[in-house]
């Protein structure tokens, strides 16, 4: 299984105002888990508020989980989840029909 992540500005089509200010991109970690050849894509914005970046040596916040149609028509479920800081549990299922 591999694991691959990137950060990166989302552009916002018009600014978006709150009372805290303006924003005119979102900055976002995105990230690619692949296994067998099934990728599965998930994001996980920076929140400013929380002190969660997306840069730089980053810890990953929460869980990750995916699931892909193989042609074959089996279903793979993965899950990569948080055991303890700086360590990942990683679940892996397929179902066929």
């Amino acid at each position: 299984m591999k694991l691959r992540y990137w950060s990166y500005n989302i552009p916002f089509v018009y600014p978006f105002t709150i009372s805290r200010g303006t924003k005119t991109h979102q900055p976002t970690l995105i990230v690619e888990l692949e296994h067998m050849g099934i990728k599965g894509y998930g994001e996980a914005p920076a929140i400013a508020y929380y002190n969660i970046p997306t840069q730089g040596g980053f810890d990953l916040w929460g869980d990750f989980n995916g699931i892909a149609l193989d042609s074959d028509d089996s279903i793979w479920m993965f899950s990569m989840y948080a055991k303890t800081s700086h360590q990942w549990g990683t679940r892996g299922a397929r179902f066929h029909f």
